[in-house]
């Protein structure tokens, strides 16, 4: 049966680019269709926010959800249309340009853009292993094809050379640029009405726990479980701890501390970012834009081994090679060096990692893109 599905969805694929595509038709969509956000977002308010490109019509495709937040940013210059409904399969088949962050799932479950370009901006540095380079990876499909590829260095171009390997990706059909959603990053500062929104005090020190996803467990950390003595040592240091677990992991808790705020999973994590002293992650890659800040991390991998062998696994296994900070496996290492680290110490190991991993330009992003498919 699944055979069948696949050759039908073949079928749709091939078919779909013998239509005609109007020329100033662009499409956007992220995360299966659940958010607005990320490089998809970033990528389409730097085109409104330009005001250069008059001439383009540009839509959003999504689930229900997604309307409210596209009106509210966008104030009526994008359009909004349901995932999966007749008139996004039609705006497929019209729309000449298509940007994405995980696939064509973004936008439905047929891939209907053999027509279009389709540029792939993925959803941040690959740090653990993606696509068909993690160690779950079964599928081989021609309809997850794509035209252009994002890349923030040469070390991602390595990476996604051999993770796209089957979605069409080649030396030259990679865009050289940061990523999009480095924008609010270069752009914006921190912000006291941010702490403010929040109840935060603000001569505290702001500490972010920003985990990556893991698909092959619930068990997963959060400060929540610390005992009352390990929380009342932050809290005499004035360290306030902002939990951000990943958008597709339910993990709200309970459970409540004076010193813990924890956020909704739809809360921009580049706003978070921004207003963040000292990001607490793992192999997520949004410790590669935090880079950009040049301010202190900590990588916490309490389930290394497990995530390497058992998981989507690390494109190096000696994650020391990528850490930007501390490396530390447990609770008792991870409030040491939160209480008593030097930081500064880190700065150049930071500094070598951020010309690593963004070696391309970070400036005029939106523009070298247009330029770049063809716009």
């Amino acid at each position: 049966m699944r055979k069948i599905i696949h050759f039908i969805l073949n079928i749709f694929y091939f078919l779909s680019k013998y239509f005609i595509r109007k020329k100033n038709l662009v499409i956007f969509g992220a995360w299966f269709g659940t958010q607005v956000t990320d490089n998809s977002m970033y990528l389409l308010k730097d085109f409104i926010d330009k005001k250069l490109y008059s001439e383009y019509e540009f839509v959003w495709i999504g689930n229900k959800e997604c309307y409210a937040p596209i009106r509210e940013l966008f104030k009526g210059r994008v359009r909004f249309c349901r995932r999966n409904s007749l008139k996004a399969y039609l705006l497929e088949l019209r729309a000449s340009y298509v940007f994405v962050n995980q696939g064509y799932l973004d936008l439905g479950s047929i891939n209907l853009l053999k027509g279009a370009k389709v540029i792939q901006l993925w959803h941040g540095f690959p740090v653990k292993k993606i696509a068909a380079d993690a160690n779950n990876f079964t599928q081989k499909r021609p309809y997850h094809h794509c035209d252009y590829f994002l890349s923030t260095s040469r070390l991602m171009d390595e990476r996604l050379l051999s993770a796209f390997r089957y979605w069409g990706i080649t030396k030259t059909n990679i865009i050289h640029v940061g990523q999009p959603r480095y924008i609010p990053l270069i752009n914006e500062s921190a912000s006291s009405a941010f702490k403010k929104s929040l109840g935060i005090p603000q001569q505290a020190t702001v500490v972010s726990y920003i985990p990556t996803f893991r698909d092959n467990t619930n068990e997963v950390f959060s400060f929540h479980k610390l005992s009352g003595k390990e929380m009342k040592k932050l809290e005499e240091k004035n360290i306030l701890i902002i939990e951000k677990q990943h958008f597709a992991r339910n993990n709200n808790s309970k459970e409540t501390s004076s010193n813990i705020v924890e956020l909704p999973k739809n809360f921009d994590t580049q706003l978070l970012l921004n207003n963040t002293d000292i990001l607490i992650t793992d192999f997520s890659s949004v410790y590669i834009d935090y880079l950009i800040l040049n301010r202190p991390i900590i990588h916490f991998v309490y389930d290394l081994d497990k995530f390497i062998n058992d998981d989507r696994g690390l494109y190096r296994n000696d994650f020391s090679q990528d850490a930007a900070g501390p490396v530390v496996r447990n609770t008792e290492e991870l409030i040491n060096v939160l209480m008593t680290h030097d930081f500064s110490k880190d700065e150049q190991q930071r500094v070598q990692l951020n010309l690593l991993f963004n070696e391309y330009p970070i400036e005029k992003i939106g523009q070298i893109i247009k330029a770049k498919v063809g716009m």
